[in-house]
């Protein structure tokens, strides 16, 4: 998911796209329906900013999970390493000096 950005909904896209391209068209109750809404734009180009910031965000959180998610697997992997060389080689000295000699204890 490295450079791209998440995947939205139809649903989502079209509010997105009804939100940045009113601009300033919006209605308010009590306020004659078509006039602009004083500083809706300046609100759009917030929403646009603060969507772009997600994205960014979201992006980058994938990308650490992902790499997160790699380290604990080599971490799970490589641990019990040691425990298992540590009781496996002794037995297996026996086992081969048993054979050396012949004498199974």
């Amino acid at each position: 998911m490295r450079g791209r950005s998440p995947r939205l909904s139809g649903a989502e896209l079209a509010t997105l796209d009804q939100v940045t391209g009113a601009r300033g068209a919006w209605s308010v109750p009590g306020r004659p329906a078509g006039r602009p809404v004083p500083g809706a734009g300046e609100l759009a180009d917030g929403v646009q900013q603060a969507a772009g910031s997600a994205r960014t965000t979201a992006t980058d959180a994938v990308a650490a999970i992902r790499q997160l998610a790699v380290l604990v697997a080599v971490a799970i992997a490589l641990i019990p390493m040691p425990l298992l060389l540590g009781a496996y080689l002794p037995l297996r000295r026996h086992w081969a000096r048993s054979l050396r000699t012949g004498h199974w204890s």
